[in-house]
């Protein structure tokens, strides 16, 4: 019932719905999270963060909660920052313009672009690895705990951030 209200666009009724439901199951782990990631996509991320910090803390440290907490921060970087275009171009004028890179990380992370902001978060640890507290390396971490170990970026992204800090 809830994919086929998704597929159709209500996503509205999809979170009044999953809302219900968890009224009704208030310990529905499995619930909490589909709810937090609806909510996320509706760039409703202060009650996706809520719902998910009300879980167990075994629940936050384990997929998928815990790539959907990471997804949180960079909706929170990218939070009143430009479009991604404006970004684009404030970087290929200034490649040293760590904000903007970070910016655009984020808002690539929030497109599903996770090359993109690999490569973006690459380039500040390979410019200014002191950056923000060492915002590349962490930027590059964060994105990993989304994705998982097990994807051939995170393989591959996670042999470049050694072999650039090594």
């Amino acid at each position: 019932h809830v994919e086929a209200l998704l597929q159709r666009g209500h996503d509205k009724q999809v979170i009044e719905l999953l809302h219900e439901v968890l009224q009704q199951e208030p310990d529905n782990i499995e619930l909490k999270v589909t709810l937090a990631e609806k909510l996320l996509q509706l760039d409703q991320g202060e009650e996706a963060h809520t719902l998910l910090q009300s879980l167990p803390e075994e629940e936050r440290n384990r997929q998928p909660a815990s790539g959907l907490l990471a997804r949180l921060q960079f909706a929170d970087m990218a939070q009143g920052a430009p479009d991604r275009a404006a970004l684009e171009i404030k970087v290929q004028t200034d490649p040293a313009d760590s904000t903007a890179r970070r910016q655009l990380a984020a808002r690539c992370v929030l497109a599903s672009d996770y090359e993109t902001a690999l490569e973006q978060f690459m380039e500040i640890l390979r410019r200014d690895p002191q950056f923000e507290e060492e915002a590349g390396r962490k930027g590059l971490i964060a994105i990993f705990e989304i994705l998982g170990n097990e994807d051939p970026l995170v393989i591959t992204y996670r042999r470049r951030m050694f072999s650039l800090l090594h």
